[in-house]
C-alpha cells in the first residue's frame, strides 16, 4: 500500500468513526506521515507533520494489517509493533476505532 491508500483508509475510519478528541501522529516508516486531528470537524487527516498530543511509530505493513482488520491494534502494541510517544489514552482510543466492531462505551 501507498501513504496515499493508507491515509484514505485512515480517512474513511474518522468518517466512520468521528467521535475521536485527540490529535495523533502516525509516524510510518519509510513512506511518511499520517496527521489525525481529531479536535477539528470534521476530523482533519491529512500528511503534515504537525503537533501532536500522540506520536505512533510503525511500519507501513503493520498498519495496513491493522487498518484491514488482520491484526488487532492492542496485540501489536503487546508485540513490540509498534511505540507510542505521548499519550497512551489517545493509542489506545484510536486502536479502539480500527477495530470492525469500534470504540467499546464506557
Amino acid at each position: 500500500m501507498s501513504l496515499e491508500s493508507l491515509t484514505e483508509a485512515v480517512r474513511a475510519t474518522a468518517r466512520a468513526k468521528p467521535d475521536f478528541p485527540y490529535c495523533v501522529l502516525l509516524r510510518v516508516t519509510d513512506y511518511g506521515h499520517i496527521r489525525w486531528d481529531g479536535t477539528a470537524t470534521p476530523p482533519a487527516i491529512s500528511n503534515d507533520e504537525g503537533p501532536a498530543e500522540t506520536v505512533i511509530g510503525l511500519e507501513a505493513g503493520t498498519l495496513e494489517a491493522i487498518l484491514a482488520g488482520r491484526l488487532d491494534p492492542g496485540e501489536a502494541w503487546m508485540d513490540g509493533l509498534f511505540e507510542v510517544e505521548g499519550s497512551t489514552t489517545a493509542a489506545i482510543a484510536l486502536g479502539q476505532l480500527f477495530l470492525p466492531e469500534g470504540p467499546e462505551t464506557a
